[in-house]
């Protein structure tokens, strides 16, 4: 009986997995965001291997392998859903040539007919009308994988994409690091952390689709952890790295209060907003405050 349920865990976990990948690889590179039926069954199927994946209690390793499998399928994908990504390399390739990415929207630079830009035209045209208006609103950390995928990666935008994508799988590797060692100062089940790793959104929206909420959380996971190891300076740090990675942070500042008492938290939220002016200091200038 025991080796009969054996088998059936393997097949079981050979077909969710294997049904996974047909369904990740079909997404992302058949279906076209217009294709909203086939998509929301692709992503209804998904969610029904999510579920089987958990329920099967694998070993953190494999579901690591598993959650790796899934968004190495897209590493030669470009989004297809999400248009985001080519502003991403827009700004990154701006830093990368010494201009400030927050003082000139793209219609500018184009309407000036200076060729700063390696396939400007390109991304220009990719990232719609409403990025080319107006001025970039991702925070510096934001800026960083595209100025390193600019450098990098030359003239080419799908080496920048393939960049940029190895960057959000490490972060999510990250994730699951830190996740695992915060749950367990919990005392809570440490494999609850693939919640996230496995979850098809994640993978979609975050590998799929180059949107770094991913390496925003990755950040707020380390305040968290050493906030719990009560190392707050640490702590502080890696919030203000969060929020100048994406602002959402921001939102959860008030938190800290209920977590620290009145004193520490203000003392917690002055050493963040210190991080964050200091990440903004480069990029600081009349232009940039009347934009």
């Amino acid at each position: 009986m025991l080796l009969k349920s054996l088998h059936f865990k393997r097949f079981a976990t050979f077909f969710i997995i294997a049904f996974s990948i047909t369904l990740y690889f079909h997404l992302g590179y058949n279906i076209e965001r217009y294709e909203h039926a086939m998509l929301g069954l692709c992503i209804l199927g998904l969610f029904m291997a999510y579920y089987g994946i958990l329920k099967l209690k694998l070993s953190w390793i494999l579901m690591v392998v598993a959650g790796l499998l899934f968004r190495t399928i897209f590493l030669g994908h470009y989004p297809a859903l999400s248009q985001d990504f080519f502003r991403f390399i827009w700004d990154g390739r701006l830093l990368f040539k010494g201009t400030n990415p927050y003082l000139f929207t793209p219609n500018e630079i184009m309407n000036s007919q200076v060729a700063i830009l390696a396939e400007m035209q390109t991304l220009y045209d990719g990232m719609g009308p409403l990025s080319q208006r107006n001025f970039s609103n991702y925070p510096p950390i934001h800026q960083m994988p595209g100025f390193l995928a600019a450098m990098l990666s030359g003239r080419s935008i799908f080496g920048t994409i393939l960049i940029l994508r190895l960057i959000l799988i490490l972060a999510d590797l990250g994730i699951v690091y830190y996740g695992r060692k915060l749950l367990g100062l919990f005392q809570m089940p440490k494999n609850a952390i693939f919640i996230y790793f496995l979850n098809p959104l994640v993978v979609i929206e975050l590998t799929g689709n180059l949107h770094f909420e991913g390496l925003m959380v990755f950040f707020m996971l380390l305040t968290f952890y050493y906030l719990k190891q009560n190392k707050n300076v640490s702590a502080a740090l890696f919030m203000g790295i969060s929020i100048l990675t994406k602002l959402i942070p921001v939102l959860v500042l008030p938190l800290f209060i209920y977590r620290l008492g009145l004193k520490k938290s203000v003392q917690f939220v002055g050493m963040t907003i210190g991080v964050v002016i200091l990440g903004f200091g480069p990029f600081i200038n009349l232009g940039f405050l009347m934009n």
